[in-house]
């Protein structure tokens, strides 16, 4: 483990209380058996030319749990499957293959995380969290940067990036610089967000059901190697490697955290450009409790119709997202065209109108004429 104020503890001893505890990894079954209830009281909002109006979604959640969600309704996004940010978190797990192994006293230290999948899922960006030890900037202390999926093994991966690469589902090494990849760094001290946009980086993965391991992992010195933050969600454990200086070393399930700062997207047409989640589109539902967002309509130049979207909503527990969409209407009218349009009950005024005076009409020509 890495903490920020680099007091050191070694792994080996974490892996070995981690193997005394019997920590399992994450099973599918149980991954996706709550989501929240999306309610949308009213699914249409009516606007008039150029303006716009709101509605509040309602996330309602009937677990004894607290349950994670974000809301996608702006046309094209990447929503989450997996999602475990560092949170408060200020410790990391080295994750790093050594260009000075005498030095680091080892050839590696590696971290991988788990996650689950429910159905074939298209993998269309990967975000992991860390941070320097140096704290130099990621893109300098990287030489490169490799994300790797691998099959479980019966509750590790399947293999690693260092000796037993051939074992991945899928594979990329890149610079960190390189087109796909975005590095962005904030905080005192730094915490650094890098995402891996697959298609950008001319990459494609699709995964089918059933348990998985990511594995994300920088070639560098010791002196400038990166941890990967821990993070308070997830399925409750994670693994480590060290390959030792004779190239020896099997992964170990550990569990400081409930897993490593990360997310794992698929792209969703998700709402439309007249359409945004104005406020809290993401966070946490309590437990028994609910949550709302607010979503704004605006017609801007749109013409007067019926303009019909659906808006996503990933939502579950510890990491795990399942995505449900609902659908929800806009219609934009004109004002002025509306105040020359007779509705229903001016007309059914006028027809009464016009049936009194032919009534009157009629009793005054039944009326006795006056003799003089």
């Amino acid at each position: 483990m890495e903490p920020r104020t680099l007091l050191l503890c070694r792994w080996a001893r974490i892996a070995a209380r981690a193997a005394f505890l019997g920590v399992q990894a994450y099973v599918v079954s149980t991954a996706w058996a709550q989501t929240l209830s999306v309610a949308l009281p009213t699914p249409t909002i009516t606007v008039p030319l150029g303006g716009s109006g709101t509605q509040s979604l309602t996330l309602n959640n009937t677990s004894g749990a607290a349950l994670g969600y974000r809301v996608g309704a702006s046309g094209t996004v990447l929503m989450p499957f997996y999602e475990a940010d560092s949170q408060s978190v200020a410790s990391g797990f080295r994750s790093t293959i050594y260009t000075d192994p005498g030095v680091a006293g080892s050839q590696a230290q590696l971290a991988a995380d788990d996650f689950s999948l429910a159905s074939s899922t298209s993998v269309a960006s990967i975000v992991f969290q860390s941070f320097v030890v140096s704290s130099q900037p990621l893109d300098f202390a990287a030489q490169t940067l490799t994300f790797s999926i691998y099959p479980d093994a019966g509750g590790v991966p399947a293999g690693n990036p260092h000796n037993q690469p051939g074992t991945a589902i899928w594979s990329f090494t890149t610079l960190p610089t390189a087109p796909g990849v975005s590095i962005v760094t904030t905080g005192s001290p730094p915490v650094t967000r890098t995402e891996l946009n697959l298609a950008a980086a001319g990459q494609s993965l699709t995964l089918a059901a059933g348990n998985y391991w990511l594995v994300v992992n920088s070639i560098g010195t010791f002196a400038n190697r990166v941890a990967w933050l821990g993070s308070l969600r997830g399925s409750g454990a994670f693994a480590s490697l060290t390959v030792s200086s004779t190239g020896t070393g099997t992964w170990q399930t550990i569990n400081p955290f409930r897993g490593l700062a990360m997310r794992l997207n698929q792209s969703e047409n998700c709402g439309a450009a007249w359409l945004a989640a104005a406020s809290g589109d993401s966070g946490i539902a309590p437990a028994n409790g609910s949550a709302a967002v607010q979503l704004t309509a605006s017609a801007g130049a749109l013409t007067p119709g019926t303009y019909t979207t659906d808006i996503c909503v990933a939502s579950g527990p510890e990491g795990q997202r399942s995505l449900q969409r609902v659908s929800i209407t806009m219609v934009v009218y004109d004002p002025e065209n509306a105040r020359k349009v007779p509705t229903l009950s001016n007309i059914a005024l006028g027809v009464l109108g016009l049936l009194m005076a032919a009534l009157g009409v009629m009793a005054r020509r039944r009326l006795p004429r006056r003799r003089r």
